[in-house]
């Protein structure tokens, strides 16, 4: 048998601990899908790393962004996603009232920052549906989308200017 010192099994449990973070920070949605007026079908994005900064708590509400216009989001959480994002012929087979979270892009309508309004994640590995909710108290998670986020999503086709320019 063999023993092994503190200091060892201290380092053994930081790596293991940083390694735990590392993965966790990781963690995002496999497909998210916009739609909604002024859309006429959705907007499929599969590189979703960069609504992770957004899965937290925020102090702007629904309330605050008052008739703004918004786009409909739709997160696709788990494993049994990985296809959609693989094989983008898919995508067209997903429908909003199978994502496992939903959320509000508020778009900006002139100085106004877009902000992303989204309810909690219930879990990373999300497989279940989550009601799209009408209760705007709903929407807890998420802040001002970053200028890097707003021109990826530009670039991938999310219509963020479309109020502007009218």
């Amino acid at each position: 048998m063999r023993i092994y010192s503190i200091k060892t099994l201290s380092g053994l449990v930081a790596i293991a601990a940083i390694c735990l973070v590392q993965s966790v920070a990781a963690i995002s949605p496999v497909v998210i899908m916009f739609y909604g007026e002024p859309l006429t079908a959705p907007v499929f994005v599969t590189a979703v790393r960069f609504f992770h900064d957004y899965e937290n708590p925020t102090t702007i509400t629904v309330a605050d962004m008052k008739e703004r216009p918004y786009l409909k989001v739709a997160m696709f959480w788990g494993p049994e996603y990985e296809k959609y994002a693989v094989d983008p012929g898919l995508l067209q087979e997903l429908r909003a009232e199978k994502a496992g979270q939903h959320g509000r892009l508020y778009l900006s309508s002139g100085s106004d920052p877009i902000v992303l309004l989204q309810m909690p994640v219930r879990s990373p590995n999300v497989v279940q549906p989550a009601p799209i909710q009408t209760d705007p108290t709903a929407y807890t998670w998420g802040g001002k989308l970053r200028p890097d986020d707003v021109d990826f999503l530009r670039k991938v086709g999310v219509p963020i200017d479309y109020y502007r320019k009218r």
